[in-house]
């Protein structure tokens, strides 16, 4: 699902405003919408994201003028139908637009026109998610009763003056504006009557006036509704409604604007998240669009869910862990329209993100696991490498050399360079998702820069900086359902995966955000900050009993908990856990860096030493010193604990009992980790994809822990 972002068209269709019609007599009955789109959320529509627009292109580059066909327009619905009364106002209506382009990526246009019989105006409202070309009716009073029958015609071009367009285009949308003397009203009901006693059933409902938002009332409670069409819908009414005899009063409620009881208009733009993890908490959906109201209900493959009504453009729906036990897709609905599906999936066997992935968790299962007799490979890649990326067959990394960087691909079987190094200004540190790595980048009093490069190629697809104030700052970036957060020293930033374009900041800057399906976590200074992934809205604050100073950290997000590193008096750190849902203190941990967490048992490292703690009883399993200079975060793979030391030395341990199970030295010492602060270049263990990849002094070493991970 795409994003766009409208500008101005060419000189030879110009216009007054953002939309209006044409100077030329000729179209005085035809207006002409101007919109440039910039393609953003994850390829496949439904891709989480959500806030504002942009109105910048900034450095976004692409396949503009590509003939390749590879785009296609897509529009919803496909038609409309209004209605109004003579004595109420004119109603709006929507339609949602982006192109589906996630072959190519790049810049498109669209362009597009409206007759007016009963239309008055186009505007548009921007999200993160898509652009809603609104519409404004004529004034049903000054009309008069009757049907006015408009045509909306869109067309997604590949380059500025619209000589090549993409697959569909153009789409034409026929819109049907009907004028009655009268509001909602039944006509009759089927069926009639019921036996008491007699089980749920379905109630069909004739009449007219009837809209999307439209809903039955049963003794004056509202039933999940159906539109059918402007003169029927369908009601699904409970068993416990016809448990006893009674006569129930049935009435249809059609809600408007501001209670003027014109019809509202209203589009669904999609949902956030597109995808879950199979076992994971519950968690809330948010279900983005215009015309929401008081009795609108999310349904998950068509039941009911818990929802609140955020406000007219956004829903959230309460879902629980046994919706997303096993593997499938849910279809999202509201009322009769398709929000869009949920994917929940296996848990990823790739490395990600800092700290494996973008809960930060330190932990990967993989289908079997074996200690290896020696390294795959082992690869010098002249600098200080960073924490590697696994994924598509490629180990990404970072390299510092001197005050810059380098970004760097190796082939995953034999750590021969695939692509790269590419020169990057500063220090620097990647995340990667859906075939993008991202690199966030700051060279000394320069403005952060964020890049978002090609994984088979490393070909740059777009560039852009955090803006004003935003300097020497090189935080780890974390990407996950179509956007790229990025820290910053003033705020948290939420980019397109796909355009670069802005969707929101806010929150707290200097701090790693932990990313899950429902929630966007930081640990600025002092305090720690949920945000809604789709909006960047604040869901909670927790202010840690600190003093201020001492910059953000990373904190990490599992199975409804947060573990949270929150610096305190003297630049010490103190670990709480937090309820990720309400932010509720659950208790505190010693680590001095951030914990890996494994099913109900959590690693931490204080002091050299390092403790398996249950997180249930909050009991220490087990303790390991090493040679005494432990320093890196652990990981986990399946039974297996690693850990690296300054010695050069690394580890693995059994998971349950701490002993030493294999031991090997790199040659050289292995970094240790910043905690994800906010103005260095961070390094750390990392598995994926059967790998276990070591960064040690100028070197990447991979040992391979399973050929069929």
């Amino acid at each position: 699902m795409k994003r766009e972002q409208w500008t101005g068209m060419p000189p030879a269709r110009a216009f007054a405003g953002k939309l209006g019609r044409l100077a030329a007599p000729v179209w005085a009955r035809l207006p002409w919408l101007s919109l440039l789109l910039l393609l953003a959320v994850v390829a496949g529509c439904g891709g989480g994201g959500g806030g504002s627009a942009s109105t910048t292109t900034g450095g976004t580059t692409g396949n503009q003028g590509s003939t390749t066909p590879s785009a296609s327009i897509t529009a919803s619905p496909t038609s409309v139908t209004e209605l109004a009364a003579t004595s109420g106002p004119a109603p709006n209506t929507s339609i949602f637009t982006y192109v589906d382009a996630s072959a190519a990526g790049g810049t498109y246009y669209i362009e597009g026109h409206f007759t007016d019989k009963g239309i008055a105006s186009a505007t548009q409202v921007a999200s993160g998610i898509g652009t809603l070309i609104t519409l404004t009716f004529k004034s049903p009073a000054v009309l008069g009763p009757g049907t006015y029958d408009d045509t909306v015609t869109i067309e997604g071009c590949y380059d500025q003056a619209c000589t090549q367009q993409v697959a569909g285009s153009p789409m034409t949308i026929p819109v049907t504006y009907t004028v009655s003397l009268g509001q909602s009203q039944i006509s009759s009901m089927d069926p009639t009557s019921a036996q008491a006693g007699s089980g749920a059933f379905t109630l069909q409902i004739t009449g007219s006036g009837f809209t999307n938002q439209s809903v039955v009332e049963w003794d004056g409670g509202a039933r999940p509704t159906t539109y059918v069409s402007p003169t029927e819908l369908t009601a699904q009414i409970n068993s416990s409604d016809v448990s006893t005899v009674s006569n129930a009063t049935v009435s249809v409620e059609t809600p408007g604007p501001a209670g003027s009881g014109a019809p509202a208009p209203f589009v669904i733009a999609g949902v956030s998240p597109a995808s879950v993890t199979v076992g994971g908490p519950a968690f809330n959906l948010t279900v983005l669009g215009t015309g929401f109201g008081s009795s609108s209900v999310v349904q998950w493959n068509g039941s009911a869910r818990p929802t609140t009504v955020v406000s007219s453009n956004e829903l959230l729906a309460q879902i629980s862990a046994a919706d997303i036990a096993g593997a499938a897709m849910a279809t999202i609905t509201v009322g009769s329209w398709t929000a869009g599906n949920v994917t929940i999936q296996p848990p990823s066997k790739d490395a990600v993100a800092y700290q494996i992935n973008s809960g930060h968790t330190g932990a990967v299962q993989f289908d079997n696991v074996s200690l290896p007799a020696s390294s795959s490979w082992s690869t010098n890649v002249g600098g200080t490498p960073s924490y590697a990326l696994i994924a598509d067959g490629k180990v990404f990394v970072t390299v510092s050399v001197g005050s810059d960087s380098q970004l760097l691909a190796l082939d995953q079987a034999t750590g021969a360079p695939v692509w790269g190094p590419i020169p990057i200004t500063g220090g620097a540190n990647a995340a990667y998702d859906a075939g993008t790595v991202f690199v966030a980048s700051s060279a000394l009093n320069q403005p952060t820069q964020l890049q978002a490069y090609d994984a088979s190629t490393g070909a740059l697809k777009w560039s852009t900086g955090l803006g004003a104030g935003e300097d020497n700052l090189q935080a780890p970036p974390t990407a996950a359902n179509g956007f790229v957060f990025q820290p910053g020293g003033i705020a948290l930033y939420a980019y397109s995966e796909i355009s670069g374009d802005l969707a929101w900041s806010g929150g707290g800057g200097e701090s790693n955000p932990a990313v899950t399906g429902d929630g966007v976590y930081v640990s600025p200074t002092c305090a720690t900050i949920d945000l809604r992934p789709a909006t960047g809205e604040s869901i909670w604050s927790y202010d840690g009993a600190c003093s201020a100073g001492g910059g953000g950290t990373t904190p990490v997000a599992t199975g409804g908990v947060l573990y949270a590193l929150i610096f305190g008096s003297g630049s010490t750190l103190s670990g709480t856990e937090l309820d990720a849902e309400t932010g509720t203190s659950l208790g505190n941990y010693n680590s001095d860096v951030l914990p890996a967490v494994a099913g109900q048992t959590g690693y931490f490292l204080e002091g050299g030493t390092l403790s398996a703690v249950n997180l249930g009883t909050n009991a220490v399993s087990w303790t390991f010193t090493g040679d005494g200079q432990l320093t890196t975060m652990p990981v986990v793979v399946n039974q297996y604990v690693f850990v690296g030391s300054s010695s050069g030395n690394l580890y693995a341990l059994d998971a349950a009992t701490g002993m030493v199970l294999w031991q090997t030295s790199l040659g050289a010492p292995i970094a240790p980790e910043g905690n994800g602060l906010a103005d260095q270049a961070e390094s750390g263990l990392a598995a994926g994809d059967g790998l276990l990849v070591v960064p040690a002094g100028d070197t990447v070493t991979a040992y391979t822990l399973s050929t069929s991970p």
